[in-house]
């Protein structure tokens, strides 16, 4: 696809020299994505005819023998289904009128008597959709209500209702491998979670939960039929996909891999968005998972872009979405061949996947997928509107806009110089593709010294203030304005002062000097907060997140000398470590501050123990920080939340809110 790339800055004191990617409403294809379906006599054809599904009949090489092969009975349902919504007058047709999709009007399906408290209306609703999805042959689902309306308890109240219903199985078929299991995968952080409220919601011995993380070797196919749930994480669906890569470098001596050798009665993914990119290896191994029924749950579904719907349909292995068909006979597929197909003996230059075909039919092709697709796998309901049903407190969103004080702002300029001299280099070179990690790199250290300085001058990975390209092991690091070397060795892991405990070997704490030890503009604004937090309520407790960890530790360092405790969670910590600072966060009355990664404690947590919420730096995607605010706004939660986002003026940070609006449109729409 051609992108418009606009290297000017929107504003010459803020705005860094990188490029603005400005990204269509909506996807069409390109002249070459259009040749590969159509055939390459198709585009002069396509400009004389009026709708363009039709003219697949019109190929220079037609074959009335494909014309009952599957693909073409899709084709035609297509046609009908352009036709009845309104023919496109041109390929990229801009002016799609706007539909609201339909409400599903649902009953609400008895409280099954396991659990041992009601389920509220809209869940109830969820259950009687959730069941009849299971008889049909969409045979799964998304579940996509808003972070904190209960999709855990609405998923366990499916398990339960799925066994009472007899779903699993075909019992004319049977099988040692044929498990009555439902396997449930989830981020690390959040397996205690579902484990306990299994436990405070089911009554006692309904279901057996299996943990199936850390030491696992024990663990056998007999030891997982005994059970009605596993819990495990996408990490170990991974690790274990490895083992029986039919492409991987070496054999290893355990090839063996025991949640991919099973047939599941069901699979639930929490926090489905997780498998966004299809390409990934995490959402390969998810894709290789066997079951009768397949479910996914996210509050955020879509995050960047339409494309990312497209792994939670091959996910759900939805026909003919999912698939890739061939032109010239009945094979179709859920892989891509890039050379010969497996299953027949054409090229792969034949084949195509139909979830293309849709997305590029016309210029209404979002409202076709919307009303032939989404509507039936995916349900969706907000807090505004289940309001009625949820009682939930307000969630007031500040942010607080701060600037720097003399030194940082001197110190983020020069930076923001020398990135820009470097960006230049490339525009004028014409490598700009060439270097979009370099690029990135660039952005990421100019995100950092909004934060602290001492996160790019002190980078335990050896970058430095100055960000050098290239150079000799014994080149002097030096000041990127005044060019004087500095007196701290940015690339030494080597502790300055004394070593501090509760931080790791390798915290930016023990590269510091101590005793010259200060704090940043935004790390005061976050004091500020947190002390009118607790004058207004001494009971009051608050989530800070941050992408760095290294900003995670200065916080903590500068609470700790002003008297405040906190625990903290990141990626790096063990199931264990997690659990216990969630305990102690939730539990002990003088804790009252988390400090959390975004990516690491940003999902699948329930914390209403806590009421505010502290951003230190906007993240890309908009939805990212909607998952983290959603942590303490769900239900159980009875005070007002109060979110406060911290953004330096005239910095990297005021773009970055710019995108994260676009992408909200996106979400929205």
């Amino acid at each position: 696809m051609e992108e418009d790339v606009d290297v000017k800055p929107l504003s010459v004191a803020t705005a860094p020299p990188f490029p603005t990617v400005i990204a269509p409403k909506r996807r069409y294809g390109t002249r070459d994505e259009f040749e590969d379906w159509t055939g390459p006599s198709r585009r002069k054809k396509a400009k004389k005819s009026k709708n363009a599904v039709q003219d697949e009949d019109d190929d220079d090489n037609y074959d009335p023998a494909t014309e009952n092969l599957e693909w073409k009975q899709w084709a035609r349902e297509l046609e009908t289904d352009i036709v009845k919504i309104g023919k496109c007058s041109r390929w990229g047709d801009d002016d799609m009128e706007e539909d609201q999709p339909k409400k599903k009007v649902l009953a609400q399906h008895e409280t099954p008597s396991e659990l041992v408290f009601p389920l509220l209306p809209f869940q109830g609703e969820f259950l009687t959709w959730s069941l009849s999805r299971e008889e049909s042959n969409m045979r799964g689902g998304v579940l996509a209500d808003e972070m904190g309306m209960g999709k855990t308890i609405q998923a366990i109240s499916l398990i339960i209702a799925g066994r009472t219903a007899g779903h699993g199985h075909d019992p004319n078929a049977p099988d040692a491998k044929n498990l009555n299991t439902t396997l449930v995968v989830c981020p690390v952080v959040a397996i205690e979670q579902w484990k306990s409220e299994i436990e405070r919601f089911t009554k006692e011995g309904t279901l057996k939960v299996l943990i199936y993380h850390g030491n696992r070797k024990h663990i056998t196919v007999k030891e997982l039929a005994k059970h009605d749930v596993v819990l495990t994480t996408y990490s170990i669906i991974e690790h274990d996909y490895r083992k029986i890569l039919p492409d991987k470098l070496s054999a290893a001596k355990d090839d063996f891999s025991l949640l991919h050798s099973v047939k599941w009665v069901r699979i639930i993914l929490d926090e489905a968005h997780t498998i966004k990119d299809r390409a990934s290896n995490t959402a390969k191994s998810v894709f290789a998972l066997q079951s009768c029924y397949k479910w996914g749950l996210s509050g955020t579904p879509l995050q960047n872009r339409v494309g990312e719907l497209y792994s939670l349909v091959r996910y759900l292995e939805i026909n003919p979405y999912a698939y890739f068909f061939c032109k010239k006979c009945d094979c179709k597929s859920l892989e891509y061949s890039a050379t010969m197909c497996d299953k027949c003996e054409h090229a792969s230059t034949l084949h195509f996947c139909w979830w293309n075909k849709v997305s590029f039919a016309c210029g209404k092709s979002m409202k076709l997928l919307r009303q032939k697709l989404l509507d039936e796998m995916l349900l969706r309901r907000t807090k505004i509107e289940r309001a009625a049903d949820l009682s939930m407190p307000p969630k007031l969103s500040f942010v607080r806009k701060v600037v720097f004080d003399a030194k940082e702002d001197d110190y983020y300029q020069s930076l923001y110089s020398q990135s820009k001299s470097v960006f230049n280099t490339y525009v004028k070179e014409g490598s700009v593709l060439n270097n979009y990690g370099h690029i990135f790199d660039l952005l990421t250290r100019l995100r950092q010294a909004v934060d602290h300085p001492y996160l790019v001058v002190h980078s335990a990975t050896g970058a430095s203030g100055n960000l050098l390209s290239e150079g000799s092991e014994d080149t002097k690091i030096a000041c990127p304005r005044c060019e004087t070397p500095l007196t701290v060795d940015a690339k030494s892991s080597k502790v300055v002062g004394k070593k501090l405990t509760g931080y790791r070997k390798g915290s930016i704490i023990n590269r510091l000097d101590l005793n010259d030890f200060v704090t940043s503009t935004k790390i005061e604004a976050l004091k500020e907060e947190v002390k009118k937090m607790i004058s207004k309520d001494t009971s009051a407790k608050g989530l800070v997140f941050s992408q760095f960890t290294s900003m995670l530790d200065l916080i903590g360092y500068s609470f700790e000398l002003a008297g405040v405790k906190c625990v903290k969670l990141d990626g790096g910590m063990s199931l264990s470590q997690r659990s216990t600072a969630i305990d102690t966060f939730r539990n002990d009355p003088e804790c009252k501050l988390f400090l959390m990664s975004l990516k690491a404690g940003g999902v699948a947590l329930n914390l209403t123990v806590a009421s505010y919420i502290f951003l230190m730096d906007p993240w890309w995607n908009p939805a990212v920080e909607h998952q983290a605010q959603d942590r303490i706004h769900r239900i159980g939660q009875y005070k007002p939340i109060r979110v406060t986002r911290f953004v330096i003026e005239n910095s990297v940070e005021e773009r970055i809110l710019k995108l994260q609006e676009k992408k909200q449109l996106v979400f929205e729409g």
